[in-house]
């Protein structure tokens, strides 16, 4: 839960959306990866890696994410492919999509997911855009 749509496009911290947030609300933020993590696990039965990739999504490179801080070498690939999905979406939902605009997004993420697990991330996201 989030108290505002417009927490749902912040996701790094250094946003400067986040700012017109109160601090409750900023607090909130920034904990509701572990809660979601938390109700996730509730309900994920046989799916234990749903809970540690929701509690992960707002995790980047050089341990500039949150709630955790970290690095690309120590996110699990899996994470990773969400994570880096997830932001290509999100991306993309403020443009009109082309293909053009996501070989864009693709070009500028090529500069942001450059290391440790998210290598491969980019790679397949690249195939993917290429057939």
């Amino acid at each position: 839960y989030l108290p505002s749509d417009e927490l749902t496009q912040v996701f790094h911290m250094d946003d400067p959306n986040l700012g017109l947030a109160t601090e409750e609300d900023q607090q909130t933020f920034f904990n509701h990866p572990i809660k979601g993590s938390e109700i996730a696990n509730l309900f994920s039965g046989n799916f234990a890696d749903t809970g540690f990739i929701i509690a992960q999504h707002h995790e980047a490179p050089k341990g500039s994410g949150f709630p955790h801080k970290l690095t690309s070498m120590e996110l699990t690939q899996l994470s990773c492919h969400f994570i880096v999905a997830n932001n290509f979406i999100v991306a993309l939902s403020s443009k009109d999509v082309t293909r053009e605009s996501a070989m864009q997004t693709l070009i500028e993420f090529n500069q942001v997911y450059t290391d440790g697990n998210f290598k491969d991330s980019i790679k397949a996201l690249a195939t993917v855009l290429k057939t």
